[in-house]
């Protein structure tokens, strides 16, 4: 079946609770990976599979996302904007765009950042399954699964049977990555899924569920190579290293970013603005867009944004074994 005319969403009104006072700055989908907001690089990768226009659910410092992002015309998209004005939940969020959108989307989360060869893998599902709903996965660890949510998959149709948000005890290696494409048919199945009862929240992996339940076609798509839910600061930090090392780099220097000459950097990240006084190593790091580090140890394992310094674990930033420093 031919597919009908594709459109993208993404979902960006959260506040960003827990990811420190980086909030007060940023709002989550205009975080830097590889200088260059999150929220463009979900862009980017809609409109390389063709789609031409997109809505961007705002709330939360919605003017910096507006005034970034603009008609979209940058971008070589257009882009409207729909405001959720309470915070309730990412069911919610979707559910403001029930009278936007009468076509199949595309929709990402917008603290997702991911790394795809491509997107086209689900529309290509869609046409080959008329599938209600494509669902992206990646295997992943138990402890990542915990933290967004499982999907498990009939071995015979190859449908997804159950999702289950943030599983105490994960029964798959399946883990949702907040992409997913869905018919209009969803709206719906929001209307019909109560609230939460941790949250009280309206959770779209329980929409998602009733879509299975009421018998439509839910299919998974395992074609992301690495993504986090950038929740904490070491996520953004994680995400601009996975970006280095995915494109090759060992490090990406931003315009009219100035360093002490002495200033050594292996798989760093510095941004635009951004200065550096003195002659530090600079390691496994970044430093945000116009921020400033006049300390004299070493950047290791550190995210620095304005005058602040957040130091991460090598777990946390998924590192292996010794530093390539050493090597």
């Amino acid at each position: 079946m031919k597919m009908r005319r594709l459109v993208g969403a993404i979902l960006a009104a959260g506040r960003g609770a827990r990811i420190g006072s980086i909030r007060n700055e940023y709002p989550k989908a205009l975080l830097p990976v590889a200088n260059k907001p999150i929220i463009e690089h979900q862009v980017d990768a809609m409109r390389n599979i063709g789609i031409q226009e997109i809505f961007v659910v705002v709330g939360h410092l919605r003017d910096k996302l507006e005034a970034h992002l603009g008609d979209g015309r940058r971008l070589g998209v257009a882009i409207r904007y729909v405001v959720q004005e309470s915070p309730e939940g990412i069911g919610h969020a979707l559910l403001q765009l029930e009278q936007h959108v009468d076509a199949p989307f595309l929709l990402c989360l917008g603290d997702i950042f991911f790394l795809a060869d491509d997107l086209q893998g689900f529309p290509d599902v869609v046409e080959r399954t008329n599938a209600e709903c494509v669902v992206a996965v990646r295997r992943d660890r138990p402890e990542r699964i915990k933290q967004n949510f499982s999907v498990l998959v009939d071995a015979t149709s190859g449908k997804v049977a159950r999702v289950i948000e943030k599983p105490q005890y994960p029964v798959t290696d399946l883990k949702g990555c907040g992409i997913y494409l869905f018919n209009p048919s969803i709206f719906n199945a929001i209307h019909q899924t109560p609230k939460s009862s941790v949250r009280n929240e309206l959770e779209l992996t329980d929409a998602i569920q009733t879509l299975i339940d009421e018998g439509h076609s839910v299919y998974p798509l395992e074609n992301i190579h690495w993504d986090t839910n950038v929740t904490y600061e070491c996520d953004l930090l994680a995400a601009n290293l996975k970006w280095l090392a995915h494109s090759g780099a060992r490090r990406l220097v931003g315009r009219n970013a100035r360093m002490n000459p002495g200033t050594k950097l292996i798989d760093a990240v510095i941004g635009p603005e951004a200065v550096i006084t003195n002659p530090v190593l600079v390691q496994n790091s970044c430093v945000l867009p116009g921020a400033r580090y006049e300390g004299t140890q070493d950047l290791i394992c550190s995210l620095v944004y304005r005058n602040e310094r957040v130091t991460c674990s090598r777990s946390e930033l998924e590192l292996p074994g010794p530093s390539r420093a050493s090597s």
